[in-house]
């Protein structure tokens, strides 16, 4: 028997989607990721909230303490979505 498969016909909006950018931290993101060099990661990271303010996409930011080794959040997101919820969880 196979798993019956559905289909999402109704495109993303505003008001059934939203955006978490989880990390994207000043000691983090120069580290990159595998096959991604650190300033492709960033300015991904920065097109994609400069997106979500154009539409208007609810947004959250998360990341460890500012005052860790993992440092604040970056600037270019955090400058480009004031007022957006932002949570931190403890290391």
């Amino acid at each position: 028997m196979s798993a019956p498969t559905t289909r999402c016909t109704e495109g993303l909006t505003a008001d059934n989607a939203a955006l978490v950018l989880i990390d994207h931290q000043t000691g983090i993101m120069p580290l990159g990721v595998q096959g991604v060099p650190p300033v492709q990661m960033r300015n991904n990271a920065v097109s994609l909230a400069k997106a979500a303010r154009l539409h208007n996409l609810p947004t959250v930011l998360t990341g460890s303490a500012a005052d860790g080794p993992n440092g604040p959040l970056r600037s270019e997101i955090t400058d480009l979505l004031p007022g957006v919820p932002r949570r931190r969880t403890r290391q």
